[in-house]
């Protein structure tokens, strides 16, 4: 099991629960073994067994080729078969979404807060940057509160600066379970133009850069490779995904299946599909949409997007 990247060939054992393991990392000048933590699994992130690992070898293995890593993203045949897509309406499934519920409704969590498990169900934290991208008024907002289950704002307000929202989605992917916690970064296209330093915030230690379009808006689906190009210059291998907003209205769509496909072959990138209302209340007389109904909807975002990172971080430290 290895991986071979600019000279580079890493090798990861792995024991089960009764045993310890060691991460071996071999470069043409040195070798260093690094203590796992007990109960890591082949097929857990690797985050958790190397971060003890000095820095210099962190960084030989994560030195990749960020366009060969894409490729792998895209035109692997395992994506969209690691993760098991209805989980969260499954027994098991649903002691893990209790955590992001309250009394039917998603929660909304701060920066310092988590979801609260019981000892024997509390799975990894994944972190990650996402960074969203694209046009005013194409709907970076209003995607991310509907992903985070909360209303969606009735009318276009341009973000006057940054935005940053926080959400805890639990996932199985490759038979084990994970909780992400996605950290969106949402900026307004003019703060973005006038002021600097806001690009470079975003993009600080970004995992992913969601590039955003608008089905009813021919144009924004135009000012993607613009985007993309922009966006490029200042990432350090991120994982890009572009995302189709006002998916409720394709009937009204000004963009045609043909040019998804075009743009998804020549870029390399897959294009992901939002719908940007909530559809379901919890009984007329709420204003708050039904979590559990929310819930199917965002789903197939949700894990796409997690698995994709789970994904990319497997290729990093060798394991695909």
């Amino acid at each position: 099991m290895s991986h071979v990247s600019q000279g580079i060939v890493v090798w990861l054992m792995f024991c089960d629960k009764r045993c310890s393991s060691l991460v071996s990392c071999r470069c043409s000048l040195q070798v260093t073994n690094v203590k796992c933590e007990p109960h890591c699994r082949a097929t857990g992130l690797i985050r958790r067994c190397v971060r003890n690992m000095p820095l210099v070898y962190m960084a030989k293995i994560l030195e990749m080729n960020s366009a060969a890593m894409h490729d792998a993203l895209v035109h692997d045949e395992d994506m969209g078969h690691l993760v098991h897509d209805d989980w969260h309406k499954t027994p098991e499934g649903k002691i893990y979404f209790s955590s992001v519920l309250r009394n039917n409704r998603r929660k909304t969590f701060g920066l310092l807060e988590r979801p609260s498990l019981s000892p024997q169900h509390t799975p990894d934290t994944l972190t990650y940057k996402v960074f969203l991208c694209g046009k005013a008024g194409v709907g970076k907002t209003a995607t991310v509160s509907k992903l985070m289950g909360v209303n969606v704002p009735p009318v276009h307000c341009e973000t006057p600066g940054i935005l940053t929202s926080v959400l805890y989605w639990p996932a199985k992917i490759a038979d084990r379970i994970h909780m992400f916690r996605f950290h969106f970064w949402d900026a307004g296209e003019q703060a973005l133009k006038k002021f600097d330093h806001i690009l470079p915030a975003c993009m600080e230690k970004v995992d992913a850069v969601l590039f955003l379009f608008s089905f009813t808006d021919h144009p924004s689906f135009d000012d993607l490779a613009n985007q993309m190009s922009r966006i490029s210059s200042t990432d350090d291998g991120a994982l890009k995904v572009v995302v189709g907003t006002k998916y409720d209205q394709y009937a009204h769509s000004e963009i045609t299946s043909r040019e998804l496909q075009d743009f998804e072959h020549q870029h390399k990138v897959p294009i992901l599909k939002v719908k940007n209302i909530n559809k379901a209340r919890l009984n007329d007389s709420e204003k708050s949409p039904d979590g559990r109904v929310e819930l199917d909807d965002v789903a197939p975002f949700l894990n796409c997007l997690a698995e994709r990172l789970w994904y990319r971080d497997q290729i990093a430290v060798g394991l695909v």
